[in-house]
């Protein structure tokens, strides 16, 4: 359907003007069967249902910040194959994972963190079929068999198992059904990429019983030769399998049950040493790169390899209107680093493993959406207990040219943390009139923690041998004589969180809202750059958004739109420390004073052809901190009026698919997306080195999709990161005056063909 007159062309101006003055949010992707959709008229884009605010909502209506992938979307896109790739489709968000799959750094509107410390709390939620994953080591899950994403910006202080300051993300499986369907997909690409994903669901017992079974696994090689072990590193061996089990004994009543499992294995992401020349004298002793960043020199290949199991049962009652639903959720995980020497010497080796087990525990009740008056009551139970065991040795001197060198150590940081948090909340929502609601959240919180510390030392010039070699890290395995110092501390924070929304229906197509949420993030303990246990304060955040949801040109368009401005302080934010007489930089999580995020948000979906859809984003963003009193080079300063780090001024993303019937009955769809950042700082105190920064930049990809008539396959040929452009994720440091940087995948290929049934 093309658009038709000048004055309709006129009606979508305006309304594209009010919308980028004003406010709003949410573009959806749709897919054959991967959301509940309301009826539209035919050929017009799919309305969409969501569950953001715990109870099913159209998109377009829901006064929340919300962006929506559907699944089909997601699995049709080859470069999508962890949880953290989403956010390419998304403004203002990102998620690199640094080390290798098992650890996203999570931003959304410039809040999030740096800090990798198994005992981190990101501040934007992750939940996986409404169940809260607090271990950032499992957070990284490959994506396979999911009904839609749904990415709520904003805090989420009310009805969310988990106060978050900067959003939460709710990856949503597709349930079992009381029919037979399912897929099966096989992927091959560069870096012998092997891929093989599907799934199986129907009935098992008539009426009353159904089930669905779905896989992944994925093997890749290195992308980066190492000259010193001659290996290719970067490699990736990822299985994950989910079995779900739905009963429905009554009309009234159902029961969900989900049992999940992963086992990562491989390498961690490589890793490219830079010389810091703005230090003198340079202490970068074999750190340079041989050639490009698809060549490193090092002892020793990092490795990663992490186990991740879970089970939940969802209980569902429905009498006269009223929801009653209870999750009881348990999930574990492992994972463990091994690292080598970044030169080639043999001269250092580290280890870090971490576990945890949480148990969760929703109690929901949920009232009848007709009447005038509606309302959501709950409480939540969460505990986690956490361990954490590091090491680091140096095995061998450097020579004796290099200046400042270090003679053989080792150090060992073990820690066990217990968490326990309650939380009572509920909603109300009143519709004053026909086309004016009111909204309101309130959450009480409460979170204790408990931290035991062990910090061992031993060695000095050339004295520290290690006896067993395979498990050298142990401190039964060093030869010298060792120092134990032993900390403990405990604490709890509680806080009352709350959220105001009126919504205004201007028409049928038009939707306002404003918003005002208070934030909490709770505090914790870090271990400082002397090796001992500091506290972290909470963080609080205040956020009041204006937005607009508009559905234009009878449903060929949806253009939505967001202003923004985020009061923050006691900003939880993790800073490299440099000790007197000590060359390398130490991270450190620490809280900054005050700042500020504001910006906006443009999002569209358009169908100017019945064979075309378009989608677009524009994000804008100013983040500063307005007090941040930190250590710089061993000296205090105040980093006040640096930009938080990951907060790019401005992104984007568009992305087209064109749909080609042929005579024959088959058909070809050309997919292309491109997604832009402009400059971010990967470090919240220095940022005037070039080496810790990543200038702005475009990735592209594309897909081209053949459709056989009266077939159920489906032949894909794409191309991933299509100009081969070299970016950073990751740049920390300076340690030994060299920067040590991280950069995403090059240009890629891969085909697929999948079955339908």
């Amino acid at each position: 359907m093309m658009f038709r007159s000048k004055k309709t062309a006129v009606a979508v101006s305006v309304a594209a003007l009010l919308n980028s003055i004003t406010a709003g949010t949410a573009w959806a992707e749709q897919g054959k069967s991967a959301e509940k959709a309301v009826q539209a008229p035919e050929g017009a884009l799919e309305r969409i249902v969501v569950t953001a605010q715990r109870r099913e909502e159209s998109l377009q209506e829901v006064p929340v910040a919300i962006t929506v992938l559907s699944g089909d979307k997601l699995a049709s896109a080859d470069a999508i194959k962890t949880a953290n790739d989403i956010v390419q489709f998304v403004p203002n968000a990102s998620a690199s994972a640094t080390d290798g799959r098992t650890r996203p750094r999570w931003f959304l509107r410039g809040v999030g963190t740096n800090d990798v410390g198994a005992n981190t709390v990101s501040p934007i939620g992750i939940y996986n079929d409404e169940v809260y994953l607090n271990n950032v080591y499992i957070q990284g899950f490959p994506l396979f068999d999911l009904e839609r994403v749904e990415v709520l910006r904003g805090p989420q202080g009310s009805l969310w198992g988990k106060n978050t300051t900067g959003g939460a993300i709710h990856f949503i499986s597709r349930k079992p059904a009381y029919q037979t369907d399912g897929y099966a997909k096989l992927t091959y690409g560069s870096y012998n990429e092997r891929g093989l994903q599907g799934a199986l669901g129907g009935t098992i017992t008539e009426d009353s019983l159904a089930g669905r079974i779905s896989f992944y696994n994925e093997k890749r090689d290195g992308w980066v030769k190492n000259l010193y072990s001659g290996r290719d590193v970067g490699a990736v061996s990822d299985q994950a399998a989910r079995l779900q089990l739905l009963a429905t004994p009554s009309d009234e009543l159902e029961i969900l049950f989900n049992y999940h499992t992963r086992r990562l294995d491989g390498d961690k992401n490589p890793s490219n040493y830079f010389a810091d020349l703005s230090k003198a004298p340079p202490y970068n002793f074999g750190y340079e790169d041989p050639a490009g960043i698809d060549v490193i020199n090092q002892v020793g290949d990092p490795t990663e390899s992490g186990e991740a199991d879970g089970g939940s049962v969802r209980v569902n009652w429905q009498r006269d209107g009223y929801d009653l639903t209870a999750i009881t959720a348990y999930e574990e995980g492992s994972r463990i680093l091994t690292g080598g020497s970044a030169i080639p010497v043999d001269n250092a080796r580290s280890y870090a493993q971490a576990q945890s087990k949480q148990w969760s525990q929703e109690l929901r009740l949920t009232s009848p959406t007709e009447e005038s008056l509606s309302w959501i009551l709950g409480a939540f139970y969460f505990s986690e207990d956490l361990t954490s065991d590091s090491a680091s040795g140096t095995v061998a001197e450097l020579p004796t040219s290099v200046v400042g060198r270090r003679g053989t150590f080792y150090e060992r940081n073990y820690y066990q943390q217990d968490t326990s948090g309650y939380a009572l909340f509920g909603s109300l929502t009143y519709e004053l009139t026909e086309q004016l609601k009111l909204s309101s959240g309130l959450r009480y919180s409460t979170e204790e923690k408990d931290f035991d510390f062990l910090y061992t030392v031993g060695g000095a010039r050339g004295t520290v041998r290690f006896a067993n070699p395979v498990e050298w890290w142990l401190p039964k395995s060093v030869s010298t004589a060792l120092t134990n110092r032993t900390d403990r501390k405990k604490d709890n924070w509680e806080e009352v969180t709350y959220d105001l929304t009126p919504s205004y229906a201007f028409s049928e197509q038009l939707h306002g809202y404003f918003r005002y949420a208070h934030g909490f993030r709770a505090g914790g303990f870090a271990i400082s750059d002397t090796n001992t246990v500091n506290a972290i304060d909470p963080e609080i955040i205040d956020s009041y958004e204006l937005g607009l949801k508009s559905s234009l040109l009878d449903d060929n368009l949806t253009l939505n739109s967001a202003l923004f401005y985020y009061d923050y302080s006691d900003i939880q934010v993790l800073v490299l420390q440099v000790r007197p007489g000590d060359p390398n930089a130490q991270a450190v999580l620490q809280n900054a004073g005050t700042g500020y995020v504001k910006g906006a948000e443009l999002e569209l979906e358009a169908r100017p052809l019945e064979q075309l859809k378009v989608r677009a984003s524009i994000g804008l963003l100013r983040t500063e901190y307005t007090d941040f009193p930190t250590i710089r080079s061993g000296k205090p300063d105040n980093a006040k009026g640096n930009a938080f780090s990951r907060a790019p001024e401005r992104s984007g993303t568009f992305e087209l698919d064109y749909h080609w019937p042929l005579a024959s009955g088959a058909s070809i769809h050309f997919i292309g997306d491109l997604s832009y950042r402009s400059q971010q700082y990967f470090n919240a105190v220095t940022q005037d080195n070039p080496l810790l920064e990543q200038a702005g930049y475009s990735l592209a990809n594309t897909r081209l999709v053949y459709l056989p008539a009266n077939s159920n396959l489906e032949f894909t040929a794409s191309i991933r990161n299509v100009a081969d452009k070299e970016y950073a994720v990751l740049a920390t440091g300076p340690s030994n005056n060299s920067v040590r940087r991280v950069f995403g995948l090059p240009r890629s290929y891969a085909v697929s063909v999948t079955a339908r049934f």
